[in-house]
């Protein structure tokens, strides 16, 4: 009895063992890996997916109503032309006198490196004297034409010095017109900030306006009944009045920011001259060196 005991025990014993033996046996590799040759794995990655929004995304305001940038107007007293940043930007370079001014300045210096230039050149010069005298042989008059023509050959680098000299100054001339264009840029975009923001913010002084009035009629209804005092209903008039008060405050906000939108823009012009709408097209060329 003590033996099948034993046999038995031993019979357990054997059977977990091959149990764990099953459990912590390494899975088979690939005939690659153990010809020794390295298996490919299967790699991947997730990538965003360009489908259409689903209703989460079109519901949230920071995917649909807050990304998307206003469009104003460069029309006199924000007119109903709408049109994007990039847009007025390019208005406002194209319109600007400033810009044609400095262009112009640069042209001039351009002129000024090719008459220095021209120290290299022969130079022809005539005339024609005229004059009347009487003497032994003849009297009257007598006109005489001068012709001369004379060729530079050595000046020890004078020439090429003022030149030098005067391609500096293009070079100033170049930085002045980037300059003003670099300021005409920013003034522009901050304008177009500034009335972005004075139209949100008249927009939420409108709300407030109405949910001030609407608790204004709330409280004369209670003093009416009597359920409120005569100090609960002045105080909600007096707060209707501020919020109306803040309400034209960013409105003449807006129209001032505006104003000066259209000063940078021009205001609306038709450009029915070409002549302002060619400012740019010069810029480029004297910022090329044509």
């Amino acid at each position: 009895m003590r033996q099948l005991d034993e046999l038995s025990l031993a019979f357990g014993c054997a059977l977990m063992a091959l149990l764990c033996g099953c459990a912590s046996t390494p899975t088979t590799k690939p005939a690659d890996a153990l010809n020794g040759q390295p298996s490919s794995e299967i790699t991947g990655s997730i990538t965003p997916s360009t489908d259409a929004p689903s209703a989460a995304d079109e519901a949230s305001p920071a995917r649909s109503g807050q990304s998307k940038v206003p469009q104003l107007s460069a029309g006199p007293g924000g007119g109903q032309s709408p049109t994007g940043l990039a847009a007025l930007v390019r208005r406002a370079l194209t319109w600007h006198p400033s810009v044609k001014e400095t262009v112009e300045r640069l042209n001039q210096q351009n002129e000024i490196v090719e008459q220095a230039r021209a120290g290299y050149l022969p130079q022809v010069n005539w005339g024609v004297n005229s004059s009347y005298g009487r003497d032994a042989n003849e009297s009257g008059y007598r006109p005489t034409v001068n012709l001369s023509a004379s060729q530079m050959v050595y000046d020890f680098g004078k020439v090429d010095h003022k030149i030098k000299v005067e391609r500096a100054g293009v070079e100033g001339r170049r930085s002045q017109v980037l300059l003003r264009v670099d300021e005409l840029i920013r003034d522009a975009v901050l304008a177009v900030t500034e009335v972005q923001r004075n139209q949100a913010l008249g927009r939420i002084a409108q709300d407030q306006v109405r949910d001030t009035h609407a608790i204004l009629d709330l409280v004369r209804a209670r003093t009416d009944k009597g359920a409120s005092t005569r100090s609960d209903q002045l105080q909600a008039e007096a707060r209707v009045q501020a919020a109306r008060a803040k309400e034209l405050e960013v409105k003449a906000q807006a129209r001032r920011w505006q104003s000066r939108l259209d000063t940078l823009t021009g205001g609306g012009c038709p450009c029915r001259n070409t002549r302002c709408c060619k400012n740019t097209e010069m810029a480029e060329r004297g910022l090329r060196g044509q």
